[in-house]
C-alpha cells in the first residue's frame, strides 16, 4: 500500500487506514543502499499512524551485504510511527547470508519490526528469522510476534504465531518473544 512515507516531508497526523493487503511482498537487500523496510501495508513510515488495516499476504525478505545499518520488517509495517486495531494473518520470513557487515540490526515481527507504539493487534501468521555471520562481524537479531522493538508503548496485542529465530554462532545478540522482543 506504501513503500515510504518521507519523514523529512510528512504533513503531521499522516493516517493509513482500513487498507487490505492480499499480495505477497519480497524485499531483497544487495549491497549499495542504507536502511531498509519491507511491510505488507507499509515498508517504511516513520511518523505515520497505520490504523484498521490488515495483511493478509506473505512478507519475506532476503539480507546480503548488509552493511552498518538497521532492516525492518514486518507483517504490517517494517518500520512505522503508531500502529493501532490492526492485524496480520500472512507469515513473515527473513533470511540474511552475509559476510561484509560489521554491526548490523535485523528486527523482524508479525505486525511491526519497528514501532514508536502498538497497540489493540492481532498476529496470527509464524514469523521465521534465519540467518549466519560468516566472517569477522556481528548482527543483533531480533524475532517477536507482535513488534519486534518499541520506542514507547505496547499494550492489548495478541499473538497466535510461532516465533522462530536462529543466526547461527556469531551473533551479538539474538532476542524472540511472542509480543516484543
Amino acid at each position: 500500500i506504501v513503500g515510504s512515507i518521507d519523514d523529512d516531508k510528512i504533513i503531521p497526523n499522516t493516517y493509513v487506514k482500513n487498507s487490505k493487503n492480499f499480495a505477497n511482498i519480497s524485499g531483497v537487500y544487495t549491497y549499495g543502499f542504507n536502511g531498509f523496510g519491507v511491510g505488507g501495508i507499509a515498508g517504511y513510515a516513520e511518523r505515520a499512524y497505520i490504523q484498521d488495516c490488515i495483511n493478509y499476504g506473505k512478507v519475506s525478505a532476503d539480507l546480503k551485504g548488509m552493511s552498518d545499518q538497521s532492516y525492518f520488517v514486518g507483517g504490517v509495517a517494517g518500520y512505522a510511527g503508531n500502529v493501532f486495531y490492526s492485524m496480520n494473518e500472512g507469515g513473515v520470513s527473513v533470511h540474511s547470508d552475509s559476510s561484509n557487515y560489521s554491526m548490523s540490526q535485523v528486527v523482524a515481527a508479525g505486525i511491526a519490526g519497528y514501532a514508536d507504539s502498538v497497540e489493540y493487534c492481532k498476529n496470527h501468521a509464524d514469523v521465521n528469522f534465519e540467518g549466519q555471520t560468516l566472517g569477522k562481524e556481528t548482527i543483533r537479531a531480533y524475532a517477536a510476534g507482535v513488534v519486534g522493538f518499541a520506542e514507547n508503548l505496547v499494550r492489548y496485542c495478541e499473538n497466535e504465531g510461532r516465533v522462530y529465530l536462529d543466526m547461527g554462532e556469531k551473533t551479538y545478540s539474538a532476542n524472540a518473544a511472542g509480543v516484543h522482543a
